[in-house]
């Protein structure tokens, strides 16, 4: 058997025995058998590379399955590699997952190009799409990962297909819904609490971790990551691969950096992630391993950056200290993120009170 045909019998094997797991299928257990020996039958004199008639089986016999209360037939198609990025398209607005080439890379997917290999088990669950009315493209609804994997892989991409447009609630449900195999990354989850905040109209983070029952700690980190630019992003690897620890110390060097050297460190970090990338080709790839050896480098430059090691200039996550004009009294200002405090050493009554009623008139609970 030819590596073409090896590849296409393990894809096509795979992808027909999860058909005949799913649910709905509108075939009856004697049709189910008789089409599972005609495949092992064009599989065993097939020596062409091409599986006509189990292909064909799949490609006529309709799945049903059910979203939203509503039925929906689909069939599979199966993409040639070479089609994949031309004949497929990922909307933004179904799918939750960042498409850019900073966030879905041959990194990003490394953990199902090195799946989808020679000799490997291939692509064992089919995506789910529709065809677009307008531009005859099939729209990737569920399977955005699995559809770049198989491009990098030069592998064939099976998807099942509908024929009728499904509406954007329903798509986006089985997208959110399919996104447990790799959840989310913290960036992509931050911008989707941002968003829930600005529709909710809330400002707090503890309050909308409160209303939506997250960890405190979750909310905040994740939100820290969607703050971070693109800029930063880029330099990485596989950003959607970042997890907490990372996030919080790229966070905290970042607020540390003079915003006049921030070009020097996009710049260094250009380097460093050619470096970096450039052993990690002679490898097989992992997202997670270069991720940290791209920000071991990364981090130790970037603290050569920090307004600590500038002369004469303090960072502002440091308390400063300021002297009123009509007395010495002292102040310790800490701003850091949405919080401020204040401390004062040698206040008199008079000026508490000026204070106190300061913030009253500014609407401030004390």
């Amino acid at each position: 058997m030819n590596t073409i045909r090896k590849k296409n019998t393990q894809n096509l094997t795979g992808a027909y025995k999860n058909l005949l797991n799913l649910d709905n299928t509108p075939l009856s257990d004697e049709k189910l058998n008789e089409y599972a020996k005609k495949f092992q039958n064009d599989i065993n004199s097939s020596s062409t590379g091409v599986i006509s008639n189990a292909e064909k089986i799949m490609q006529e016999k309709p799945i049903r399955l059910k979203y939203n209360g509503k039925e929906y037939d689909f069939t599979l198609s199966v993409i040639p590699s070479a089609d994949i990025l031309t004949q497929t398209i990922v909307l933004s607005d179904i799918n939750s997952r960042f498409q850019s080439d900073v966030y879905l890379n041959e990194y990003s997917v490394s953990d199902l190009i090195n799946d989808l290999g020679d000799g490997q088990k291939g692509q064992t669950t089919p995506a789910i799409g529709y065809i677009d009315p307008d531009t005859g493209k099939i729209i990737v609804v569920n399977g955005s990962r699995r559809r770049l994997a198989c491009h990098y892989a030069k592998a064939d991409f099976l998807i099942l297909v509908c024929n009728v447009k499904i509406e954007v609630d329903t798509a986006k449900g089985i997208s959110d819904s399919s996104n447990i195999s790799k959840p989310l990354s913290l960036i992509e989850i931050g911008h989707i609490y941002i968003n829930e905040m600005e529709n909710l109209k809330i400002s707090s983070q503890n309050e909308y971790a409160r209303l939506q029952r997250i960890p405190k700690s979750t909310v905040s980190v994740a939100i820290k990551a969607a703050k971070i630019s693109d800029d930063i992003y880029s330099l990485f690897p596989s950003p959607t691969d970042l997890g907490r620890r990372i996030i919080t110390q790229l966070d905290k060097i970042l607020s540390d950096i003079n915003p006049e050297n921030m070009s020097d460190l996009i710049l260094e970090g250009k380097k460093i992630r050619k470096t970096t990338l450039s052993f990690g080709n002679n490898r097989d790839l992992n997202a997670t391993r270069l991720n940290t050896e791209f920000f071991t480098s990364f981090s130790m430059f970037a603290k050569t950056l920090s307004v600590d090691n500038l002369d004469g200039v303090q960072s502002r996550n440091k308390p400063k200290s300021q002297t009123l004009n009509d007395q010495q009294t002292q102040v310790i200002v800490t701003d850091k993120d949405d919080k401020l405090s204040l401390s004062f050493e040698k206040l008199t009554p008079e000026t508490k009170n000026k204070l106190i009623s300061l913030c009253q008139e500014l609407g401030i609970n004390i």
